[in-house]
């Protein structure tokens, strides 16, 4: 593995399913903070067939992506010892 590897993997988006009554049916992304689209039933249901049927939508955000949080580390440290 090399020092700046740090794991970034983007699986083309993050669904949070809304269920009535819980919090992500009335809470909503702060502005600028990047893509994110409500759902309606219908929709979410077509990214995510087999969710409990009580879900009501749900936010959809489409460039969500992740790192390894243990390569991060590395790629800091390798970067600091790097930069004195």
């Amino acid at each position: 593995m090399e020092p700046w590897e740090t794991g970034f993997h983007c699986t083309g988006g993050f669904l949070a399913p809304a269920f009535a009554g819980d919090a992500v049916a009335t809470w909503s992304p702060q502005p600028n903070s990047g893509k994110a689209y409500w759902l309606d039933e219908i929709q979410v249901r077509e990214l995510e067939p087999m969710l409990h049927p009580n879900v009501i939508g749900g936010w959809w955000f489409p460039e969500d992506a992740s790192v390894d949080a243990r390569r991060l580390t590395c790629s800091l440290r390798a970067a600091c010892v790097g930069a004195g």
